[in-house]
């Protein structure tokens, strides 16, 4: 049962009535937190758009990580301000959030209060505090790396490199689930539960490349679909952007590259099964979210499908 009460509490009264009023309807601003256009507050957790694998991290892996439950509403206070940390730091260097100059101010307050909470939770001695320090140093190069590449176009971004941009962002949930293990006194299941977030972040970076290709090139951002249409096309990187959306989307459907990068979700979501299956947790939270976000890769294949076969049968006619 996530505590979206107690977590509603915290976030919308303790946290943001110590901010300075400048900043307090920051952290509720859906441009802040979604880099979404339209204007607005969020009003409650429920109205985050976030995956809850991914913002509940704590309280999703509560039945395999059993603590008593005024720890584990803490260590989900924690998480909250982290995960909120990890995206709008990605949204900041994406140029996605509001021009306000308070911005950096409000994102360190975000990350100096879930440090207090740690901080209260698990004393300096605890080994937690090798993967705080580890994930943060770790997720700062792999924002740097990805931006060498999606953005500045330095390095091709291939399906390794997104790989291995999957595994420094995955690095981050080592902080959550560190803390989980150690705090129930289960850190024989925090390599596990890793690798099973370690697969479910490359099924998200998969899945929406898959989906965003052509926000992504209008926008300048050149991701695994497109680079793999220029490698096919043998166009060099710098030439890219003098081509057009129908020619590049002709050979991403040709070559079939969506569906290849849906595919290779669908893969890395057995796998995550398979690893929960084998420590008895198929039936816990995670392996339901995981369930479901199979459901949604099978969707995406079978429509990678048809979209492919549509492409076969206007190229016959043409």
């Amino acid at each position: 049962m996530i505590a979206f009460d107690e977590l509603d509490t915290f976030y919308f009264g303790l946290f943001r009535d110590q901010l300075h009023p400048s900043m307090r309807d920051i952290v509720i601003d859906h441009g802040f937190l979604h880099h979404a256009p339209e204007k607005g507050q969020i009003k409650t957790l429920h109205d985050l758009s976030y995956q809850f694998y991914h913002i509940y991290v704590p309280l999703v892996l509560d039945d395999i990580f059993v603590m008593e439950h005024a720890q584990l509403v803490e260590l989900g206070k924690a998480w909250l301000l982290t995960i909120i940390d990890l995206i709008v730091t990605d949204h900041q260097l994406d140029q996605e959030l509001p021009d306000l100059q308070v911005i950096p101010l409000v994102i360190n307050q975000i990350r100096q209060q879930a440090f207090e909470l740690y901080r209260h939770l698990l004393p300096f001695s605890s080994t937690f505090w090798d993967a705080y320090h580890h994930a943060h140093q770790l997720y700062w190069n792999t924002l740097a790396h990805e931006n060498y590449c999606v953005d500045q176009h330095r390095e091709p971004y291939t399906l390794a490199v997104m790989q291995t941009i999957a595994h420094g962002k995955a690095a981050y949930y080592r902080m959550g689930i560190h803390a989980s293990g150690e705090l129930s006194g289960r850190p024989d299941l925090i390599e596990p539960i890793q690798a099973v977030y370690d697969r479910l972040v490359f099924v998200d970076l998969l899945l929406d490349d898959a989906v965003d290709w052509e926000v992504d090139f209008q926008r300048g951002r050149y991701t695994v679909p497109i680079v793999q249409a220029a490698q096919i096309a043998q166009i060099p990187i710098d030439q890219l952007a003098s081509w057009t959306m129908p020619q590049l989307e002709q050979i991403i459907l040709n070559h079939q590259l969506q569906l290849e990068l849906s595919q290779k979700a669908m893969t890395l979501l057995e796998e995550s099964m398979a690893i929960l299956q084998t420590h008895h947790y198929a039936e816990s939270k995670i392996g339901q979210f995981i369930r479901e976000r199979k459901r949604i890769a099978e969707q995406s294949v079978q429509r990678y499908h048809k979209l492919h076969s549509l492409n076969n049968f206007i190229n016959r006619l043409g």
